[in-house]
């Protein structure tokens, strides 16, 4: 019993981690983002479970991260997933058609699906391009690595033994021409160089200024050299020129032209050394390319749907016309499952192919295409086939978000609300009739009322001076009425004040006279016509010449400077019958005059 006691603690060591990545994951999404780039890329595929069958360490983090992604995912299907989830069917549909239930099991089930779905579920949640932030942080990080690499020759995932029978398979050193080949936490040169190839698209969508994105793009393309693997190096280049040409970011057109000239530059210098390498490699290099168009005669041996008739099983290795091995994804998958499911991804490759040249593809597109030599030069091993299927989920769920003003991509909780915002602003507009025979505009701001109009304004503190009568209140449309009624909360209907009203409080301020109060002007009934009022002779000597209609009368003095006059007393009848009364001095004056 006590023998099982480092079990049990382990087990339970294993299901808290397990939960607290769940937990941080549904918290923070970004954190869970940078869990599975982080094993993707810094932990070697031996590193895994004595479990059968196996599964990758990156599959494992990544179902977890999905269990905390899960309950806010859409789950909405878009043509991308109907096209993928397709073509997966028919791969489960083939073991019925011969095809080995171990090869679905490991290759679909515990593979390529689960990986699907970790970068299809991530960009939605977060965004293309903060997934694209984090991921080129941590293959910055596997590129210095991989440099040190190459300098010291000592490989720090290596080093330490993991008991397990990958570790013996895929943690040796390789060389080409007495040289070691850099291979980082991957296990394998190509797949090291081919996915550091495929960060480079992502690296120039990033929020990062142009010199820090363009240089780790050229970081991400250095790294590929050590590893002198001619598929990897062929991949980043393209990817390099392709997001520097194809794909639409804000970077600058000084730092596109700088950084293409100096490859070029560079290129120039170093490939006559790069040259010399390859050549001493010899039999070997030539050796691998007329294998891999030797294997080409296995096309006349593929099935519609099933595995190829080709295939003999002996020991637990499966060979295939007498071939070990097949460095030819495309065709590997369809001597596996039949070329039914392998013919619907090369028409979605066909058409991302088609949106990149027309610079409408994304970064994962982008990547897509620019690692297009590697699916016929090289079969997925390793962390390459978790690289891919992740990248072609990323790709989907970057195509199904909206896109914003600017061209940024959306996640699917901004692409919602900008729908919302969108649907409120159009009913708003809708609230707001416009008047008949007119088109709907916005409100323009009022004009500020000039000098003139100041000065010809009446006021509350200057009576009214014979001639026409005051215009009249402008009344209300019924237009204006709906829309002040129906104006919603979000966006207040606001009517500006008219040029006289803005005169009479500007005067108002200007001569601040004590009066006393009047009513207010909409309790008054309509005013008769200016020339029914009788003619009043003048009650003191006049401040000035005969005053004409309002906007004719020069401007008035200080109140203060007008000799005194007996007040005329309270009129008794309404306000539109009091005959006009010269103005009175200030209550200083008219106490003097009672004394």
């Amino acid at each position: 019993m006590t023998h099982l006691l480092p079990l049990l603690a382990a087990a339970a060591v294993g299901l808290c981690g397990a939960a607290g990545v769940v937990v941080t994951t549904a918290r923070r999404p970004a954190a869970g983002a940078a869990a599975v780039f982080c094993v993707l890329a810094l932990v070697g595929v031996w590193v895994c479970l004595p479990v059968n069958p196996y599964v990758p360490p990156v599959v494992l983090v990544g179902a977890l991260v999905c269990l905390g992604l899960a309950p806010r995912f859409s789950w909405r299907m878009t043509g991308g997933d109907v096209l993928v989830h397709t073509a997966f069917a028919l791969v489960g549909v083939a073991a019925l058609g011969g095809a080995s239930s171990t090869q679905v099991l490991g290759e679909l089930i515990l593979g390529a699906y689960p990986a699907y779905m970790i970068g299809r579920m991530l960009v939605e949640r977060i965004g293309l391009v903060r997934a694209a932030e984090i991921m080129t942080c941590v293959w910055a990080v596997a590129a210095v690595l991989g440099l040190v690499e190459a300098v010291t020759g000592f490989n720090p995932f290596t080093a330490v033994p993991f008991p397990s029978h990958l570790y013996q398979v895929w943690a040796v050193s390789q060389e080409r021409a007495g040289m070691a080949r850099v291979e980082g936490a991957f296990g394998h040169s190509i797949a090291y160089a081919t996915s550091m190839a495929a960060g480079i698209p992502f690296a120039a969508v990033t929020r990062w200024p142009s010199w820090l994105r363009c240089s780790a793009m050229v970081l991400l393309l250095g790294s590929t050299l050590p590893s002198l693997s001619r598929t990897g190096m062929v991949c980043a280049l393209l990817a390099l020129v392709l997001s520097l040409t194809l794909l639409r970011t804000d970077i600058g057109p000084r730092w596109r032209v700088g950084t293409l000239a100096g490859l070029g530059a560079a290129g120039a210098v170093g490939l006559s050394r790069l040259l010399e390498v390859f050549a001493r490699a010899g039999r070997e290099q030539s050796g691998s390319a007329e294998y891999r168009g030797t294997i080409l005669v296995l096309v006349s041996r593929l099935r519609f749907l099933g595995a190829s008739p080709a295939a003999v099983n002996r020991g637990g290795t499966t060979k295939w016309a007498g071939f070990n091995s097949i460095d030819n994804e495309v065709l590997l998958a369809a001597l596996r499952f039949g070329w039914a499911p392998v013919a619907l991804f090369l028409v979605g490759l066909a058409v991302v192919v088609g949106r990149v040249l027309v610079r409408r593809g994304n970064a994962a597109q982008v990547a897509l295409t620019a690692l297009t030599p590697a699916y016929v030069t090289v079969a997925f091993i390793t962390q390459l086939d978790s690289v891919v299927w992740i990248i072609l989920g990323m790709a989907v769920a970057a195509q199904a978000a909206s896109t914003s003003d600017d061209g940024r991509s959306l996640t699917a909780k901004e692409a919602e609300e900008l729908r919302v915002a969108r649907v409120v602003a159009a009913f708003g507009r809708r609230l707001v009739p416009a008047t008949p025979g007119s088109s709907p505009s916005p409100p323009s701001p009022a004009a500020p009322p000039s000098p003139a109009a100041l000065a010809s304004s009446p006021s509350p503190v200057s009576p009214a001076a014979p001639g026409p009568a005051h215009a009249p209140a402008p009344v209300q449309t019924p237009a204006q009425a709906t829309a002040r009624r129906r104006a919603p909360s979000y966006a207040p209907a606001r009517t500006a004040p008219s040029p006289a009203m803005a005169g009479t409080r500007t005067a108002a301020r200007r001569r601040a006279v004590p009066v006393a109060p009047q009513g207010p002007p909409r309790s008054r009934p309509p005013q008769g016509p200016p020339q029914s009022r009788p003619p009043v002779a003048s009650q003191g000597p006049s401040s000035g010449p005969p005053q004409g209609p309002p906007r004719s009368r020069p401007p008035q003095g200080p109140p203060q400077s007008r000799p005194p006059v007996a007040s005329q007393g309270p009129s008794s009848g309404p306000p539109q019958s009091r005959p006009p009364v010269v103005p009175q001095g200030p209550p200083q004056i008219r106490r003097r005059e009672r004394q």
